[in-house]
């Protein structure tokens, strides 16, 4: 695919054409508006039924959620190059994020099912999802991952957000905050290692993966970092939880 620089462009869809008034000083003719998805803008995007072999060209990077930008027949050629004899071109165009809005259903279930494949904290689940209103997010999102705050070692409700982060191929195009209830049961306020308790200590040196036990010189939960004493040799290192009864040294300890 050949690459031309035209800034604040993308899409992936013929977007809708609709007529508005001009939006640049002096103008005279209509504006041509249209409604593109994701992050790249083509000259199929902007063009109706162009060429196959100019169809795909790239003309750069989509507007942000809410942001527009005007391009003259100018601003095309010069895009286009030798093939712009090839192709009819609009005398001006607006190029915008085409927008979907997101009702609280949606954004209940999204919140719901991104919870479902995530995995909670031990003794942790998912109460209420309450959102306050819709939300508007760039149409044409390919993934939704979902961040939860790790909530603190205790049992009872809990009342926090989960921010739903929608993503276009690898790209974060926008990010909606979710109020939500969790139940945390007695176990997770527990600590998932004790102070004081035997635990194996995996060592990792290149290829070479060995075990010793340990004593947990501290309290510490899955990912937490604590300090550990390997038996035998009274040494201290630093090693992350990785579940109840195994730890991994953390590299320069």
């Amino acid at each position: 695919m050949k690459i031309l620089s035209l800034e604040a462009l993308s899409g992936l869809y013929f977007g809708c054409i609709v007529m508005i008034a001009p939006g640049v000083a002096g103008a005279t003719a209509p504006v041509a508006e249209v409604q593109v998805t994701g992050n790249r803008v083509h000259v199929s995007d902007v063009i109706h039924n162009p060429p196959a072999d100019l169809a795909d060209l790239d003309l750069g990077a989509s507007p942000s959620a809410g942001g527009s930008r005007i391009f003259d027949k100018g601003d095309l050629a010069l895009a286009l190059g030798d093939k712009q004899g090839k192709v009819s071109l609009p005398n001006a165009i607006r190029i915008v994020r085409k927008m979907h809005k997101l009702d609280v259903t949606e954004i209940t279930k999204a919140t719901t099912d991104g919870v479902a494949h995530m995995a909670l904290w031990r003794g942790v689940t998912l109460a209420k999802v309450r959102p306050l209103h819709g939300s508007d997010v760039p149409e044409g999102w390919t993934k939704i991952n979902i961040e939860i705050p790790k909530p603190p070692r205790r049992a009872g409700s809990l009342s926090t957000n989960a921010t739903l982060a929608f993503e276009t191929d690898g790209e974060t195009t926008a990010k909606v905050i979710v109020p939500i209830e969790l139940t945390l049961s007695e176990d997770a306020a527990k600590p998932e290692v004790t102070h004081g308790a035997q635990i194996q200590l995996i060592v990792k040196r290149g290829l070479v993966e060995v075990s010793t036990p340990a004593t947990a010189g501290a309290d510490g939960d899955s990912g937490e970092i604590i300090s550990v004493t390997v038996q035998g040799s009274n040494r201290v290192l630093r090693a992350r939880v990785q579940d109840a009864t195994h730890a991994v040294a953390v590299e320069g300890s």
